[in-house]
């Protein structure tokens, strides 16, 4: 019924807005009556507490509304189309220009004025500048925050700390240090006596800078410039960053609806709230945000590491919003991203707290605690009793919201996000328009979050890269000819897979009964399936012994190994989530030395325990090459960076769909001799529209040194034939020429 009454309504001016802006009306008057609610603010200031408290439950209780929306639309069909209207594109290049003008008119005052406007942006060029002298920013007696110390001089009189300045000379003092920074003018304004109380002590501590060192080190590297609108530059170069990484947000959000996020992105360019914080003013809680939403699309992307570091510096920016992210963290069940967090929060924090642990513990974490309540906000009229019931509530509201979706009971990240964010500027005494987007942006989120019709994929605790199949069946092919002790090393690697959902197929290009035997042990020793494919002695066929291993294997998904290349404990769980449907993966080897490859060879058959640390430390030491691929970082969409590229691609690391495999043919059988028969395949690859994925810092097996193989001529006319070519096709493969049976045979050796 409500349908029904809502298109006899507003039927026109529903296909009005279709063609206009590509979205259903009442997507565009939600997101609209939540920016003009939220612009309010604006307008109600200072004196205005109470009502920016109703306008800041108003848009919780929207949230809540929008929680309890099951369907996507209120018509229950796509609410936004698949591209940008023109319209809309000219609506956000007219904005972008705009928001860019407001940038050069800001910058260019600033030039001729040298003022920053906004005190957090003064404070940041003065702290910059203090640095640069050698003195602590941070540290005791201090003065970088000029307008702290102006609004706590009843608080210094009454804790001892006495100038004996007042009124006009007071302010002809502060207005002379800003300029210089003279130090005897600092211990004019802030004298400090050989014995100071308590409450002294603190206030000679918390007038230093208010924010963190990551932000105190990219002012710093533009302070020798000596121009102050480099501030106010950095800042506007921040916002728009900020702009871009929340379009790729919104964008993965909305899926195919595409017009959903240029709505939201017109919001947010048009939000006030940003643009005279960030691009007019100097505030700096844009480089939190900026950090904080690559955290959230690290999260998204399924890259803990990357959401960790992002999370790390965030809250290296600015304490708070930096820790509103916080507990994405935990969204990942695993101890990795945990440590990095702490580790980097050491390395950003660690030197601080050496030089002066006080003051910057003062400064940045207890100054929130210490600033009195402003009549910007409802609790400087509330009753004290009130208050404090308010904030127990929405710090346990904080806490189950996030319990919920971290349980996976909640399934919606950007009404999560909203809901969190609102609930402390409620709770603070002190609600600065700066603060606001802190919300905002995630309230816009949220609605497109609402609005769109499909399900983003859940994070899985286990999954860093792409979500393999559930039922996706992996086969790792091992290639060997009579290396028996190289082949027992690499099968033991695989029989101590962590993922033991896989199955090898060994591919024997005609070795003799030592390599059956190595094999006929390792299988009575794993429950994992593991069968021998033989074929008789004549020649390198290793494209030929490969063909014949795809066919008798049961994967979907083929992993290529070398019998003379030793794995590591997660390589087969790289390499699902690697997976991805019309990519293959090709990953790296590190080539060990002489001398550990005869090592490793004399303790056959033992495995060598090392770790990838190990091995990186050893590689480090040259006992190995390429010893950064030892470690593992999420690279997202940098594994796709190359596409197309060909060259460099070896079979002793590569990972194929059997599909992609049998498009092709296979390997080429006429390659018989070492060389060019793995290019050769991935060539075709290409040609058949499947597309390169690199495992770079990720998937690195261990290759045993051995004497370079000669490589064949044949091989080398048959690689030219190919690149003269369009052809994807193997011309002997799969499906052509069989060798004899008498001379290929599967021996199930388990």
């Amino acid at each position: 019924m409500i349908v029904g009454i809502w298109r006899r309504l507003v039927p026109s001016e529903e296909n009005r807005c279709q063609r206009i802006l590509g979205c259903n009306l009442l997507f565009v008057i939600v997101i609209a009556g939540v920016q003009l609610w939220i612009g309010l603010l604006w307008f109600f200031y200072w004196g205005y507490g109470i009502e920016r408290g109703i306008i800041l439950g108003g848009i919780l209780a929207g949230l809540t509304v929008l929680r309890l929306r099951s369907q996507p639309g209120l018509s229950g069909q796509p609410a936004g189309a698949a591209l940008l209207p023109r319209a809309l594109q000219g609506l956000l290049i007219a904005a972008v220009l705009l928001d860019v003008g407001m940038m050069v008119d800001s910058d260019a005052r600033n030039l001729r004025t040298s003022k920053i406007p906004m005190d957090e942006g003064q404070t940041s060029w003065r702290a910059a500048r203090l640095l640069w002298r050698g003195e602590n920013p941070y540290g005791f007696g201090a003065l970088a925050d000029l307008s702290a110390y102006a609004m706590r001089e009843r608080e210094r009189e009454t804790a001892g700390v006495v100038t004996g300045l007042t009124g006009l000379s007071l302010m002809a003092e502060l207005v002379r240090y800003d300029a210089t920074l003279d130090p005897s003018v600092r211990r004019e304004l802030l004298p400090a006596s050989t014995v100071l109380s308590g409450a002294a002590a603190t206030e000679m501590r918390i007038y230093g800078y208010k924010y963190g060192p990551v932000i105190l080190l990219i002012t710093a590297a533009v302070a020798p410039l000596g121009i102050p609108a480099a501030v106010l530059i950095l800042n506007g170069l921040g916002c728009f960053a900020l702009y871009g990484i929340n379009w790729l947000i919104l964008r993965r959000i909305a899926g195919p609806q595409l017009a959903l996020a240029g709505v939201a992105i017109l919001a947010l360019l048009l939000d006030r709230h940003i643009t005279r914080s960030y691009i007019n003013h100097s505030a700096t809680d844009v480089w939190a945000l900026l950090f904080g939403s690559l955290a959230v699309l690290a999260c998204m992307s399924r890259c803990p590491l990357a959401m960790a570091a992002a999370i790390a510096f965030s809250i290296g920016s600015k304490s708070l919003p930096g820790l509103l992210f916080l507990p994405l963290l935990l969204r990942f069940r695993s101890p990795y991203p945990v440590l990095l967090f702490v580790g980097l929060m050491g390395a950003i924090y660690l030197p601080w707290l050496l030089w002066d642990p006080q003051g910057i513990l003062h400064n940045v974490f207890l100054w929130p605690l210490l600033k009195a309540t402003s009549t910007n906000s409802w609790e400087y009229f509330a009753p004290s009793t009130a208050a404090d019931v308010i904030l127990a509530l929405a710090a346990c509201t904080f806490i189950a919201v996030w319990r919920r979706y971290l349980l996976e009971r909640e399934t919606r990240l950007f009404w999560t996000l909203a809901v969190s964010s609102i609930l402390p500027l409620i709770a603070t005494g002190y609600l600065a328009n700066n603060y606001i987007p802190w919300a905002s942006l995630w309230v816009v989120a949220a609605i497109v979050e609402a609005f769109a019709t499909h399900q983003l994929v859940k994070p899985s605790p286990e999954r860093t890269e792409c979500q393999e199949p559930a039922t996706m069946r992996v086969t790792t092919i091992v290639t060997t000819y009579n290396s028996p002790k190289a082949l027992h090393l690499c099968l033991q690697s695989l029989v101590a897979q962590g993922d033991r959902g896989f199955e090898i197929v060994v591919a024997d290009d005609g070795s003799d009964v030592a390599t059956r035997a190595v094999i006929a042990k390792v299988a009575r020793e794993t429950e994992i399936p593991l069968h021998h494919i033989w074929q008789e002695d004549d020649g390198f066929r290793a494209a030929t012994i490969r063909n014949r291993a795809i066919a008798a294997s049961s994967g979907d998904y083929l992993v290529f190994l070398d019998g003379d290349c030793i794995a590591l404990a997660d390589f087969i769980r790289v390499h699902k989530r690697l997976a991805e449907p019309s990519w293959f993966v090709t990953g790296r080897r590190s080539n060990l030395g002489p001398q550990v490859t005869e090592r490793v060879l004399r303790a056959w058959p033992m495995m060598p325990k090392t770790g990838r640390f190990g091995w990186f430390a050893l590689a480090l030491l040259r006992q190995a090459t390429r010893p950064f691929h030892f470690l593992r970082v999420p690279l997202g969409p940098l594994r796709k960076r190359t596409p197309t590229a060909w060259k460099r691609v070896y079979s002793c690391n590569l990972a194929v769909w059997r599909r992609d495999l049998e498009a092709v043919n296979g390997f080429d059988e006429r390659y018989v001799g070492h060389g060019s028969e793995d290019t050769d395949l991935v060539i075709r690859l290409l040609r058949a529209g499947v597309r390169r994925k690199r495992g770079d810092v990720a998937s690195i097996v261990l290759h045993l040194h051995h004497p370079r193989r000669p490589g064949s001529s044949r091989n080398t006319g048959l690689f030219t034939e190919l690149l003269g070519t369009r052809r994807s096709r193997a011309v002997i493969g799969l499906t052509e020429a069989r060798c004899p049976k008498d001379r290929f045979s599967a021996l199930a050796a388990k």
